[in-house]
């Protein structure tokens, strides 16, 4: 999928800003950072996670059930089209 496809899919959505949040973090950052960013739960920080991670965005630390979010090169650049 190009990227112009996955950011007209994020935009204005909850994983779009999840994804923005992130990429402002430095690419990287642990769940209970986002959640505190966000408003959102930590279960809802997983499962926008995993969503971004069937578009390949970012790089799930399966050990810890994706409590450390790592943004994908791909990634960032769509994060910085979203912007």
């Amino acid at each position: 999928m190009n990227t112009r496809r996955i950011v007209a899919e994020l935009a204005g959505t909850d994983a779009g800003r999840l994804l923005l949040i992130v990429d402002e973090l430095g690419g990287q950052a642990r769940s209970e950072q986002v959640a505190e960013a966000t408003g959102f739960t930590r279960t809802y920080v997983h499962k926008l996670t995993r969503r971004l991670s069937r578009y390949e965005l970012v790089m799930l630390d399966q050990q810890s059930l994706a409590d450390e979010i790592d943004l994908t090169p791909l990634a960032r650049e769509a994060a910085a089209q979203l912007r």
